[in-house]
């Protein structure tokens, strides 16, 4: 994933070429502010993270920034830590126990996020590789949105008001997802970036940074 080595077990998804779309724009976020003279992104979080990937590779690119990475599962966390120190990124990535940002309040300059947004309908029709993977990574409740929705509350109060905010979801929910954050941010940037298919798949939220 990004050109970097994880281990992964069944405690964790596999890391996905689609999500390495939500480094990119990390990447360019954190570029952008270093450049055009606004205050430079110092703390990033990395909301169910899972085998780490996203939080390490995001840290391993930027050696000025911390990344603050939560998850429910310990099982996982410690999947995650593995991996930051294999990267020797340990010193700037730390790992929280948390339903999504209650225990890590912020505030934070980047919020990164791969949440479960899988329909619980469409489940059973998953791959047999993906059904054997943690469903609690995968299943976003009736429409795929719940966990989204969840989040969009919290980071309210989590991220800074310069700050911005990159989710990955499934693309035909992109529609409802978009008005969904523009309701909780009526002054952002609200729009998608395109996976190298061509698909809607990552949802950004730019409060102004």
């Amino acid at each position: 994933f990004y050109g970097l080595e994880f281990a992964v077990n069944r405690d964790v998804l596999i890391p996905r070429q689609e999500t390495e779309l939500l480094v990119d724009l990390a990447l360019e976020y954190i570029s952008n502010r270093r450049t055009n003279g606004s205050e430079p992104v110092h703390m990033v979080a990395d909301v169910c993270t899972g085998s780490g990937a996203v939080g390490i590779s995001t840290a391993f690119s930027c050696p000025n920034i911390r990344v603050e990475a939560t998850d429910i599962s310990d099982a996982a966390l410690e999947v995650a830590e593995r991996n930051a120190r294999t990267h020797n990124v340990a010193d700037r990535v730390s790992f929280v126990r948390s339903d999504l940002m209650s225990g890590a309040p912020g505030p934070f300059d980047l919020i990164l996020c791969n949440p479960p947004y899988i329909p619980i309908g469409m489940l059973k029709t998953l791959a047999v590789e993906v059904r054997n993977e943690p469903r609690i990574a995968l299943d976003g409740g009736l429409d795929g949105l719940e966990v989204f929705r969840r989040l969009l509350e919290q980071c309210r109060a989590s991220l800074d008001e310069y700050g911005a905010l990159m989710v990955e979801l499934m693309p035909e929910q992109m529609d409802m997802a978009l008005g969904l954050a523009r309701e909780s941010f009526p002054n952002a940037e609200v729009g998608y970036s395109e996976d190298p298919a061509g698909n809607p798949r990552t949802l950004t939220v730019y409060s102004g940074g």
